[in-house]
């Protein structure tokens, strides 16, 4: 085992913690990741201190100015690790799906990158106490974190944004959906931050509202040409009901209020003057 006093050459101590991180990933590969936090015994205690100690003998020996470049170099090879992950298994198995079952893969993923993050960033906490706050670099967790959030949600928000718009209006037509799905994707929404603004009201909130508010702007136009004054106002309640009661499962409570006010202006204001022609007529004919 490395000690405290030991000389590690760079390339021999990073080689022994590649042999860790082949095995969290053949765990990854292996069994898959349901929920980030699970407890999982990868390495024995003696396994892990070989781990440990091999960050610590590769920042702490030598000179000032060779320790201060190997620790950025181990820094940046870490922050590889996650780069090379996601180029080679996550981004190839994302590409070419749709709808929910892309959805499935992108929680999928991010569950795994949670606890791929979690396991290396411990062997290298090291790094976090002496290298990280010396330089204002984000901790090794969220080095990792950020990896995932450049490289896949940045690159692919379209996409994932899209799909659950997408399956949050087959809802609406009645499809059957998956429901947990869509609130854990949005919770992992909540969960990205970019300069302190959680990717939720950055992306979601504003694409949500709009592709809401479309949606209602075609219905109304079918509902007032096929159903009567009555039956329309009747209609849009149930909206509101329904629209409410769905918000208060996976929306924050303030886009749950957004969005009611945008569906009543698609679906009464912006048609206030041809309902209140609808209801001139029924009185007009209730008179003859």
């Amino acid at each position: 085992m490395a000690s405290g006093h030991s000389q590690v050459d760079f390339e021999a101590g990073w080689a022994t913690l590649q042999k860790g991180i082949d095995k969290v990933v053949a765990f990854i590969d292996s069994n898959g990741v349901v929920n980030p936090n699970q407890t999982v015994s990868l390495f024995t205690p003696d396994e892990y201190s070989l781990l440990y100690s091999t960050v610590y003998c590769l920042c702490t020996q030598g000179n000032y100015s060779k320790e201060s470049c190997k620790r950025k170099e181990l820094y940046t090879r870490y922050k590889f690790v996650f780069q090379d992950y996601i180029y080679s298994r996550v981004l190839p198995s994302l590409s070419g799906r749709k709808g929910e079952c892309f959805l499935r893969e992108f929680v999928k993923k991010w569950y795994e990158h949670l606890f791929m993050v979690r396991c290396l960033s411990r062997f290298f906490f090291y790094m976090d106490r002496y290298f990280v706050g010396q330089y204002s670099l984000p901790s090794m967790k969220e080095t990792g974190l950020i990896v995932f959030l450049d490289q896949v949600y940045q690159e692919m928000k379209g996409e994932i944004i899209g799909a659950v718009l997408s399956t949050i209006n087959e809802d609406r037509d009645g499809k059957p959906i998956d429901g947990e799905l869509v609130k854990s994707v949005i919770k992992i929404l909540t969960e990205f931050k970019l300069n302190k603004l959680d990717l939720y009201q950055k992306d979601f909130e504003p694409a949500f509202l709009d592709s809401s508010a479309a949606y209602y702007d075609q219905k109304s136009i079918i509902w007032l040409r096929e159903l009567s004054h009555s039956d329309y106002m009747s209609k849009v309640d149930e909206c509101f009901k329904i629209e409410a009661f769905k918000g208060s499962q996976y929306l924050h409570s303030n886009t749950a209020q957004k969005l009611i006010e945008r569906i009543r202006f698609e679906l009464i204001e912006s048609h206030a003057d041809k309902l209140a022609r609808m209801v001139n007529q029924l009185e007009l004919g209730n008179k003859n």
